[in-house]
């Protein structure tokens, strides 16, 4: 018995009979270590993988073991619907419920969760403990099953996972299948991620049939949404879609084809359509998982783009941002408060700004709807006193980090959606580095108004506190595509929509370059892409803000060679971009921002917000800021001169150089090199006259920065 559950065991004694407040597993899993929860789930397993059992509901799943303290009675078996109170505990890495405290089965012969179709590299924390599934893996191993043995296998894409197998197992004895399976089961985790199954219908044959990355928009119309696809085999398909979950269309794609396309025609405009593919060659069904789409609506699209810094026009490709100072981006945003003629929703972290919520005050008098969500935990001192219209806190378990207005949803001639990085505060205003972002479409505010209402409880005027979700007990209910003035934009909120192996596959569809511009870095997924990408010779550079804090992978990506600056200045670098293919106009570049901080908190727990924006031009107006950054870094980093050990010789020259360290050359793979313009330079033995930075990264992470000129 581990000295925290003796602890718990006294604290039940004293607690007597009373009863813990009943909660979503999601939430469950994002409090503290040590806490009582009461969730209700259903079973995904029985006996078969010994004393465990695994508990899920909509929101994730969560493993109950019957340690010392717990209740007689954990005898479940698969399709048990389950209320279950006890404490959150880690065991090897796996969070449990251990002592189980109570437990009520409240029926039986349930039809277990859909499995998730998902791939190693997405083994993750939120997806710990559910019920998966894994397409086309081969065991390396063959024989027969053995009890308490680890065995390997391989997905279609090449990367390997673990399955165990325990004592008493059903599977034990049977042969080891030598022909691909269709992987069902539990994503379980003992010092690592490792997949449990329950029997041998866990393990069907597969044709390995799947589909060849993501079904993705061709076009999003007022009245029609056109898909393409890929299958790795021939097959016939038909996409099953619908306003509701239910699908209660379907549209057949007569023939047998490795590329798909459909055309979902008179549909309604700025609406949000949830869809899924369904291919079958040789009576074997496939499905992908369900996305939601919007059309696109009725109004003008368009979209600015506010910095409350200056940026840098000689980045400029033609095109530049709405406002670069933060009179000009509080002016649009007081702007659009104030021309709001029927509803304002706003979901904003803090607020100090007293004559901002003076201006809801005065929309609020005119006839317009207001309803406001903000974090308790965070100052808002100018929600103070007595204001008339109503406001709810948010997400109690960690964060509502969310920092957006949704403008008159309904009307898509007003409709605005203002979003980003920027805080109500005057820091935030005028001394931090943040972005804003204004779209005069109906389809985003009325997204946007979606997730708003899922945290209010209510489309009301008034919260509905029993029906109110936030963080972990949030649903995938929100167009994760749209399109705004003919630009495709995907729209994520977390942590419903599982985001980091999205963000990471988009970081990896780079070709060219990659700037990040964020405020905090901890989410080693994401560090991992961007270091991948450097190694694979792409312009990367990044600015982070906070260098120092526990898990921060800044020392990481430094000692991996990637140019990454500490942003030290006055002013907090609050942004959370980056950019893909910024300089590279015909590589499909694009801007992911928003709410979202890099960090594994923001990812499970926070109520935040992701926009990818794919577009050329709003792409260089964010380089333009980036570059700005970048430049008064390096003016104030470490420059060799006298007594530096970091020397550039000869200097100036005629393209003609090297670089030492303490006298001793030093290999080209440590040095990069910058033109006065900021991009990196690929050919050494090619540099045009003029002035450039060169930059010495030694393996221990130490960064020399010098300026050289050739003549």
């Amino acid at each position: 018995m581990t000295p925290h559950k003796q602890l718990f065991t006294l604290g039940i004694l004293l607690l007597g009979s009373s009863a813990y407040a009943q909660t979503w597993i999601g939430m469950a899993r994002a409090q503290q270590e040590g806490e009582l929860v009461s969730v209700k789930g259903i079973a995904l397993n029985g006996p078969e993988l010994g004393p465990i059992r695994y508990i899920q509901d909509e929101t994730g799943a969560i493993a109950l073991y019957p340690g010392a303290g717990s209740v007689p009675g954990l005898e479940l078996v698969k399709g048990d619907e389950v209320l279950v109170s006890g404490a959150l505990d880690t065991y090897q890495g796996l969070l449990e419920m251990s002592p189980v405290l109570s437990l009520e089965i409240l029926s039986t012969g349930n039809p277990l969760p859909e499995p998730q179709i998902i791939f190693p590299a997405g083994f993750n924390e939120q997806r710990e403990s559910e019920h998966i599934r894994l397409q086309c893996v081969a065991f390396e191993d063959a024989g027969s099953f053995e009890a308490d043995q680890t065995y390997t296998l391989e997905h279609y894409d090449g990367i390997g996972f673990n399955l165990y197998i325990p004592e008493g197992h059903p599977l034990v004895g049977q042969a080891i299948p030598e022909q691909p399976v269709e992987l069902s089961g539990i994503l379980s985790r003992f010092n690592g991620y490792r997949v449990l199954v329950r029997d041998m219908d866990d393990l069907a044959a597969s044709p390995c049939l799947y589909f060849e990355g993501e079904i993705l928009p061709a076009a999003l119309e007022t009245g029609s949404i056109s898909l393409n696809w890929e299958t790795n085999k021939p097959c016939s398909c038909r996409v099953l879609y619908g306003t509701e979950t239910s699908l209660e269309n379907e549209l057949d794609i007569p023939g047998q084809f490795t590329s798909h396309s459909a055309l979902l025609e008179n549909l309604t405009p700025a609406t949000a359509y949830y869809l899924r593919a369904q291919c079958n060659s040789n009576g074997f069904e496939l499905l992908s998982p369900v996305r939601i789409y919007s059309t696109a609506s009725n109004s003008p699209g368009q979209i600015e783009v506010y910095f409350n810094q200056s940026t840098d026009p000689v980045f400029s490709s033609g095109t530049f941002p709405s406002g670069n100072s933060w009179p000009e981006a509080e002016a649009a945003i007081l702007e659009r408060i104030d021309q709001a003629a029927y509803t304002i929703d706003v979901a904003v972290y803090n607020a100090n700004l007293d004559h901002w919520i003076d201006a809801l005050v005065e929309a609020h008098e005119r006839g317009v709807q207001v309803r406001y969500i903000f974090e308790d935990q965070a100052s808002n001192s100018a929600l103070s006193g007595s204001l008339p219209f109503p406001i709810l806190e948010g997400n109690t378990v960690e964060l509502m980090h969310n920092k957006f207005l949704s403008i008159d949803a309904a009307d898509p001639a007003k409709a605005f959606l203002v979003t980003a990085s920027m805080n109500w505060t005057e820091s935030g205003l005028e001394d931090d580095f943040n972005n804003v972002l204004i779209f005069q479409d109906q389809a985003m505010a009325k997204a946007y108004r979606t997730e708003f209402e899922e945290m209010w409880g209510s489309s009301g005027p008034q919260p509905d506190l029993a029906k109110a979700r936030f963080g972990p007990a949030k649903l995938d209910n929100t167009p994760s595509f749209l399109s705004i003035g003919g630009r495709i934009v995907e729209l994520y909120f977390t942590p419903s929509d599982r985001i980091v192996p999205l963000l990471a596959e988009r970081l990896h569809s780079a070709d060219h370059d990659v700037q990040f511009g964020l405020f905090i870095l901890t989410m080693d997924e994401l560090s991992a892409a961007l270091k991948d990408l450097w190694f694979e010779g792409l312009d990367v550079r990044g600015i982070i803000e906070e260098r120092y804090i526990s898990g921060s992978d800044f020392d990481f990506l430094l000692g991996q060679g990637v140019p990454v600056q500490e942003h030290e200045p006055y002013g907090l670098f609050h942004h959370k971009y980056a950019l893909v293919d910024a300089a590279a106009p015909d590589s499909n570049p694009m801007v992911i921002t928003g709410s979202y901080n890099w960090t594994n908190t923001a990812t499970t727990a926070n109520d935040e917000n992701v926009i990818i924006l794919h577009d050329a031009d709003i792409a260089n107006q964010f380089l333009q800021e980036f570059e700005a950054r970048w430049s008064e870094l390096v003016s104030v980093g470490e420059l060799a001169g006298e007594g530096s050990p970091f020397r550039i010789f000869p200097n100036p020259n005629s393209g003609e150089f090297w670089v030492e360290y303490r006298g001793i050359p030093v290999d080209d793979g440590l040095v990069r090199i910058w033109d006065s313009g900021g991009r990196l330079v690929g050919e050494f033995d090619s540099l045009a006259p003029g002035l450039y930075v060169v930059s010495l990264i030694l393996p221990g992470g130490q960064v020399f920065l010098g300026k050289m000129v050739v003549e």
